[in-house]
């Protein structure tokens, strides 16, 4: 079996995207789009949801002095590593968990990026490149 590498099965999905939106037209493109938009709302909610549990229980369990940094979006991205490890290393067959884990990298990877000052870290890359034209 062909393995492939993730640039070309970004392509391979680009593309199929492209073929189905000529043979559906707009209407039946947007319905498809409508439909991976849900999927990925549902996936980041059921990764909430079990992080959320995921939280209270390390929380409760964490050495003293500990339990507040486990909320923390740091926490919540070592937290959803250690269930990803547990499930790959003991449940790789499982489809199920392996939705779950996958759902809960990406609510942590989400909840982390929004706590980012993107902007800020922009302006503090750009500091002292002189380029003309780009000031903000």
């Amino acid at each position: 079996m062909q393995e492939f590498t993730p640039e070309q099965i970004a392509a391979i999905e680009l593309e199929t995207k492209r073929l189905v939106r000529e043979d559906q037209g707009i209407v039946g493109a947007t319905v498809a789009d409508n439909k991976e938009y849900i999927m990925a709302a549902a996936k980041n909610t059921a990764g909430d949801v079990v992080l959320d549990r995921l939280t209270k229980i390390a929380k409760d369990r964490a050495p003293m002095g500990t339990g507040g940094y486990v909320d923390t979006p740091i926490g919540q991205l070592a937290l959803a590593n250690a269930l990803n490890m547990a499930i790959q290393q003991y449940a790789p067959n499982n489809a199920k968990a392996m939705v779950i884990a996958d759902a809960v990298m990406s609510s942590a990877y989400i909840d982390a990026a929004k706590g980012l000052d993107v902007p800020g870290m922009i302006d503090e890359l750009l500091a002292g490149v002189n380029i003309p034209g780009f000031d903000s």
